[in-house]
């Protein structure tokens, strides 16, 4: 009895531990916004030192410090894990978009589309059902979407910030599910350095696209802390959180990442949301919201 006590009392500790792990993940991807907002780099420069930085940080840890080997099992293996890269570099590359083109507000409500998608494309690589009402909530979100611009034109860098939010959103979302299928067979701190090793390598030929100056010392600031807290630890956590949470129910619970953002915005930028933006993103909040209520329901 006292055995399965003390067992009891560990599993508690461990799910405390775990939800904890997740807020604070949250708490640091809300950040990355600002610092991304803070950075008066190109996206493509932003992305690439990005990664640069956080890989060889990565790299570090898992060889000196992990004492964990760079190679992969097999070859299957190292294809899909470059596939994951390529729709991380897709997910930042159309977030910083966003970012460049719109407000923090509307990027982080667009991304909000992340649950409703992770709905939809979890079922389809684990062989379960989707339900009509999924898709009910999924419109409804989408209306919220169109909803939160305050004016719908190809012409209003608005309207091409939430379209860019969109498609990132969807990528983190092939990109999370992926990331379940093999997070049971390797570390998150490796998932996440092959996937930055990928983005650098992507992104590497465009930044001799345009002209411009490194000289930035703010810039540098704010790109160092975008790679080490919201990159290294944030998003290594976030890959590690799907070992014990389902990638739908992390990505519902990340539209704390949203409110996050959009407070840090208010606080440091002071950027105020316009009131259909506010009204839109609480729609796709309150529908990311029900569908957390279905899941634990469920």
């Amino acid at each position: 009895m006292l055995i399965l006590k003390g067992l009891g009392r560990k599993t508690m500790k461990d799910k405390t531990k775990n939800i904890l792990e997740l807020h604070l993940t949250f708490l640091l991807l809300g950040l990355a916004a600002i610092f991304v907002k803070g950075i008066a780099f190109p996206a493509f420069f932003i992305n690439f030192a990005r990664s640069v930085i956080a890989a060889s940080v990565l790299g570090v840890v898992l060889i000196f410090v992990k004492k964990q080997k760079l190679l992969v099992n097999n070859w299957r293996d190292l294809v899909v894990l470059c596939l994951i890269g390529v729709f991380m570099a897709t997910h930042w590359l159309t977030a910083v978009f966003s970012l460049q083109l719109s407000t923090v507000a509307i990027t982080s409500l667009a991304m909000g589309m992340i649950p409703i998608f992770s709905t939809f494309i979890e079922p389809i690589f684990f062989k379960e059902k989707i339900s009509l009402s999924d898709i009910l909530l999924a419109m409804i979100a989408l209306g919220g979407l169109f909803l939160m611009i305050p004016e719908f034109s190809f012409a209003n860098n608005l309207t091409l910030g939430a379209i860019f939010g969109v498609f990132s959103a969807l990528a983190f979302s092939i990109r999370s599910v992926l990331c379940k299928k093999y997070i049971k067979k390797y570390s998150a701190s490796l998932i996440m350095f092959y996937q930055l090793c990928v983005t650098a390598l992507i992104t590497f030929p465009f930044i001799f696209w345009v002209e411009f100056s490194i000289n930035n010392v703010f810039s540098w600031i704010n790109l160092i802390l975008l790679a080490i807290l919201a990159t290294v630890v944030g998003q290594t956590l976030m890959i590690r959180s799907f070992k014990h949470f389902k990638v739908a129910t992390v990505s519902i619970q990340a539209s704390l990442i949203t409110l996050y953002a959009i407070l840090f915005a208010m606080f440091f930028l002071q950027e105020i949301p316009h009131p259909k933006t506010i009204i839109g993103g609480m729609v796709i909040i309150s529908v990311a919201a029900i569908e957390t209520w279905r899941h634990r329901k469920r």
